[in-house]
């Protein structure tokens, strides 16, 4: 392959560290300069430009791209069709379940075979119309599943039915790990909640991921919205903390160069419930992984990590389904861009999900209007024909690769969009200085409405925004984050540029939240609520009937007995008028369907442990013992009676025959039909 540097290694890993020890600059910062572009001379004089492919203005924060590596050692020894390294913010990453999703459907759609060498050895299944790949990533042969059609004589994909693959080893390296946060490094919501550490799990399902309860770091519903901000914040210090803990990620039979924190994962409090919550009520999570990247999807390799860690827990049984949402997927119904995931084995982990490529283009930069200038942070801050958006702007690097965007796309949300990088041997896509045959972006395909509460307002800060006027006024606008004002700032003297009086009542103010904060959290919850309501009625009732048996006039008051029933039916009433209007607010409606999904589970949890033949067979064995002995206890102390009660001979006798033809009759009905 030409343009792409050789990957030197034996291995894939080895190949990863040498792009990232070598050549990053090509994920980072890699433009050729003028001459070379318009000569195509890729040589080693070519001159390294500051423009970055991953990150600004090509890309974004929250890019993630794919490098296919066709040759590997395990496509060599036949166990793999195909390599890819994985890239990000940051890095080079180990898993991308995401990526893994929509470039599995390229791979199948494909027909170069310098891109897929072994494009013709992928078996297509007639019956079940679904191709299988091998896709070797660094932490090892990823199984994938595509579902296919036939096309005259070609295979390719279908989009109208999920992808799936099975994860590589997936399990729980730590649960319930106590991380003490030390007081510099506490952000505000730890304080106001009262704690000084945090507990969070570990499990690995492709990467190693912290998985951590929203409540633990001081926040609720993050399903609702939550500000992506102050939860940055919290998720960075937690995951030096947990990365500091090396002994973690120690041990498991990895490589060495897998084994680190990649991300954490915030869940809320269903993450705990027996069954997850299966397909009706997904889980949500957000995980900011390498540089505080967020991921738009729901984590392919996260999926793995909180089945495997289910499953630990016990939480979760062999075949149960769940389904999992990142916020935006969360905010469509879930419909759209949800993946599913459920244990694959015992230790393996099926992940089930849509994700597309949406076009191929080649990069480039024009070179009339000479090097890209840092980015504008003003539309009008220079003039239209200086350079392209930075949404828009690409290098030339036609020669060197291919840049295919693919996202979870749907009409009801955001896009998540990601790119995949791959080495091509594309002819130049034009010959000398002519540009006219160059492929140019539709700026009509931009979204240049700004950031609503619709629209997921939590994300702006995380993407690049452009004015409304760009389509006439074609500058780039890069969105800022504001830090919120009650984050300290390291080096800021405490309380600079406030006046005594002023500052104590700020800290009255905060103390006041803090308290109404901890009340609300610990005392108005239901079941807190419900049960010093049960108290309070236990109390009265008791009252009552003290007052009842010390004064035995009031027994024949009728007035007296009158007060009191109709002041019990009124607080009665009250109580239940209350529990009915908070049943019907959102998150009453969310405490109903999780007391009905722990009952469904309570259910399920005895049918498959309790109900099952045995078990049941050695309980109602007990029970008829139990009965027998009873029985024959009774009949030895009375043995020497004279005369014994016929009713009670007959109706114990009875009694006995019904049980057992009961239990016969239920023991007849399981055979015929399970049997």
């Amino acid at each position: 392959m030409r343009g792409y540097p050789k990957l030197e290694g034996k291995t894939l890993l080895e190949k990863r560290s040498y792009a990232r020890d070598k050549i990053d600059d090509i994920r980072q910062r890699y433009v050729l300069n003028q001459r070379s572009v318009l000569l195509f001379k890729w040589t080693s004089q070519t001159e390294v430009k500051k423009c970055r492919l991953m990150r600004e203005p090509r890309g974004h924060k929250e890019m993630y791209g794919a490098i296919i590596v066709p040759e590997t050692e395990r496509t060599l020894s036949g166990e793999a069709d195909v390599g890819v390294l994985f890239c990000h913010n940051e890095g080079y990453s180990t898993m991308c379940g995401h990526a893994t999703i929509a470039l599995g459907r390229f791979l199948v759609d494909t027909e170069d075979e310098d891109i897929f060498p072994r494009r013709k050895q992928v078996r297509f299944d007639e019956a079940k119309r679904e191709c299988h790949l091998r896709l070797h990533a660094p932490c090892g042969v990823v199984d994938v599943t595509v579902p296919s059609v036939r096309k005259g004589n070609r295979v390719v994909s279908d989009p109208e039915r999920a992808v799936r693959f099975i994860s590589v080893r997936s399990f729980a390296a730590a649960t319930n790990l106590r991380i003490a946060v030390p007081e510099e490094l506490r952000w505000p919501e730890l304080r106001r909640a009262g704690k000084e550490s945090v507990l969070v799990d570990v499990a690995y399902g492709g990467a190693f991921y912290a998985i951590v309860d929203e409540k633990e770091l001081g926040f609720e519903r993050i399903k609702e919205g939550v500000d992506l901000r102050r939860l940055d914040t919290a998720t960075a210090i937690v995951k030096e903390l947990v990365g500091e803990r090396k002994e973690v990620f120690r041990g498991h039979g990895l490589d060495s160069d897998l084994e680190y924190l990649y991300g954490v994962i915030v869940v809320d409090e269903g993450e705990g419930w027996v069954g997850l919550g299966g397909l009706d009520d997904g889980r949500v999570g957000v995980c900011f992984f390498a540089d505080q990247q967020i991921d738009r999807s729901p984590t392919g390799s996260g999926v793995s990590a909180r089945v495997a860690l289910a499953r630990a827990k016990g939480l979760l049984g062999e075949g149960e389904r769940v389904r999992f949402d990142s916020l935006l997927s969360a905010g469509a119904g879930g419909s759209a861009g949800a993946f599913v995931g459920s244990a694959a084995g015992e230790d393996r982990v099926l992940v089930e999900g849509r994700a597309f490529y949406t076009g191929a283009f080649p990069p480039y930069i024009n070179p009339r209007l000479g090097p890209v200038p840092p980015i504008s942070t003003s539309p009008s801050s220079s003039p239209a024909p200086s350079f392209l958006p930075s949404s828009l702007v690409l290098d030339q690097l036609s020669s060197l690769h291919h840049v295919v965007r693919f996202r979870c796309r749907s009409e009801r949300s955001p896009s998540f969009s990601t790119g995949i990088v791959f080495p091509h041997r594309l002819p130049p896509p034009w010959q000398g200085p002519n540009l006219v045959n160059q492929p140019h972006p539709d700026p009509a395909l931009l979204t240049t409405e700004p950031p609503t509460a619709d629209n997921i307002a939590e994300d702006a800060a995380k993407l690049n925004v452009v004015a409304p006027d760009f389509k006439q006024h074609p500058a780039t606008t890069t969105s800022v984050q504001d830090i919120p004002a009650d984050i300290p700032t390291p080096g800021a003297p405490s309380g600079a540029g406030e006046g005594r009086p002023r500052r104590y009542l700020h800290e009255a103010e905060q103390e006041g939240f803090y308290l109404w904060n901890t009340a609300k959290h610990y005392i108005l919850q239901p079941a807190v609520a419900g049960g010093l309501l049960g108290l309070l009625n236990l109390g009265l009732i008791g009252g009552a009937a003290y007052t009842y048996y010390t004064k035995p006039h009031l027994r024949r008051d009728a007035r007296a007995i009158a007060s009191s029933v109709a002041a019990a039916l009124t607080l009665l009433s009250a109580e239940g008028y209350a529990a009915e209007k908070y049943r019907e607010t959102p998150r009453g409606q969310r405490e109903a369907e999780k007391a009905k999904k722990e009952g469904a589970a309570l259910y399920r949890y005895a049918r498959e442990h309790i109900l099952r033949p045995g078990v049941l067979g050695g309980l109602l064995g007990v029970l008829n013992a139990g009965i027998i002995g009873a029985v024959g206890y009774f009949s030895y102390i009375n043995w020497d009676r004279p005369h014994w009660d016929r009713r009670i001979v007959s109706a114990v006798t009875a009694g006995i025959l019904t049980l057992w033809t009961g239990e016969g009759y239920l023991a007849e009905k399981y055979r015929v039909t399970h049997h």
